[in-house]
């Protein structure tokens, strides 16, 4: 099975990753047209109450025709309640911030899943509430 497919459940709702600095359990859900791939260490109830509120903020915020073109393509949203990578040396990194992940390679060579591409990681979830996207 190539990267590329490792990620799709088979009758599951969850995913699983270990990188020799960290290991991660996701729970797939649904919002706003967008997959959350929420880390089980999270309140899974708050990550899904923040988003909503985020994502409507968002829809609300963009222009008709950008929203309807975001959902048009596959999207997903990893949260971590947090993320350590290898950084360029070998190093633990610990994630900060969010990111848009576009290439597999170096996900996988930063000791993350490839699955990620295309895809926008939160590294800690607590450093994210902080941000006041205009949601609630």
């Amino acid at each position: 099975m190539d990267d590329a497919h490792a990620l799709v459940p088979q009758g599951g709702e969850t995913c699983s990753h270990a990188n020799g600095l960290c290991s991660k359990t996701y729970t797939r859900h649904g919002v706003f047209g967008v997959t959350l791939w929420v880390d089980t260490c999270c309140n899974q109830a708050e990550v899904l109450e923040v988003m909503c509120q985020d994502l409507s903020a968002l829809e609300v915020a963009a222009p008709a025709s950008a929203w309807q073109r975001i959902l048009a393509s596959p999207v997903a949203v990893w949260v971590n309640e947090t993320f350590t990578y290898r950084g360029a040396e070998g190093e633990a990194v610990e994630g900060r911030g969010s990111c848009l992940h576009v290439s597999p390679e170096w996900l996988r060579g930063h000791g993350n899943m490839p699955e990620k591409a295309n895809s926008v990681e939160i590294y800690c979830w607590e450093h994210y509430k902080t941000w006041d996207l205009g949601g609630g």
